[in-house]
């Protein structure tokens, strides 16, 4: 079954009404349905998810991964798919009705890109951010771009995020190749218990790899339900450490490049203001990054022994 799309989304433990709308938001599509298949794979659920989940999608099905992780689920997504393009939804993404038709034309304009994604990610928040943590809230894979860009400058910033990022068949396989030779990968995704965000950067590396580009483009727009929990301190310092500690190992893993070592240096001014009323929110996120540079140097220690 040749379908020009495979839309595969992966989910754990789900909570229900954002998978509800997630799935809704995939009915709504312009794209006839004929067009494309739906692959639901269950990451090892408590609770088993059922077909009836998919509705009536006459190209849908839940499939069960039991290999807890974003990358296992992602892999058995590939393998079940037939689609020349495929398109990674996770289980808080509302795609814009358009989505899938503009996937079909952005990658039938764009044959040299093996990976591109959404120009525009926006938030649904559950609970009103607090004041503090607006500098801090990119980290939540939210993007404003109102321009097309691409390249195959690794150093550029327009990498396509994982949320409805979209993949050539070519560039899907050799990532699976890739980590099924090399599971020190499997820590470039997320999973139940560490919150690593690289896998989305390590897609875009294997297209480069392969000769292809990366890219973003406006029209690719969906909308990222953040529950109450992911805007609280804790979460966000666990997450800027994590962040910290893929980047380092993507970087270690593909140009066996190792984070320098050393604590953030601070002012005077800043350590005495330290002792006086604490460390201000910003140190508080300068040291997290630097748990996990150390988190990565530990790691790739143990991965030369």
């Amino acid at each position: 079954m040749q379908k020009s799309l495979s839309i595969i989304l992966c989910t754990h433990n789900p909570r229900q009404d954002y998978l509800s709308r997630a799935l809704k938001g995939l009915a709504e599509q312009t794209l006839p349905k004929d067009d494309w298949e739906l692959i639901v794979v269950d990451n090892g659920s408590t609770e088993p998810l059922t077909a009836t989940l998919v509705g009536s999608h006459p190209h849908a099905r839940v499939v069960r991964e039991d290999n807890l992780g974003l990358t296992p689920a992602r892999i058995c997504g590939v393998g079940e798919s037939h689609g020349a393009v495929l398109v990674f939804v996770d289980d808080d993404n509302v795609l814009a009705s358009d989505y899938l038709a503009n996937v079909v034309e952005i990658a039938d304009a764009y044959p040299f890109l093996g990976v591109f994604g959404a120009g525009v990610i926006e938030p649904e928040f559950e609970i009103a951010p607090a004041s503090w943590s607006e500098p801090y809230l990119p980290m939540l894979a939210l993007r404003s771009c109102g321009k097309d860009l691409w390249g195959n400058d690794l150093g550029h910033g327009f990498k396509p995020y994982g949320a409805g990022i979209c993949l050539r068949r070519q560039t899907a396989e050799a990532f699976v190749r890739r980590v099924k030779t090399d599971p020190r990968r499997l820590r470039l995704g997320r999973s139940a218990k560490q919150l690593s965000s690289c896998e989305d950067y390590d897609m875009a590396f294997t297209a480069v790899e392969l000769g292809l580009g990366f890219g973003i483009f406006a029209r690719l727009r969906l909308k990222h339900l953040i529950p109450k929990e992911r805007l609280n301190e804790d979460y966000l310092l666990r997450l800027r450490a994590a962040m910290a500690e893929s980047h380092a190992l993507l970087y270690y893993l593909w140009h066996a490049e190792r984070p320098s070592a050393g604590r953030p240096r601070f002012s005077w001014r800043q350590r005495v203001r330290k002792i006086v009323k604490g460390r201000s929110i910003h140190e508080r996120f300068r040291e997290a990054a630097f748990a996990g540079e150390e988190n990565a140097r530990e790691l790739i220690r143990s991965f030369e022994s």
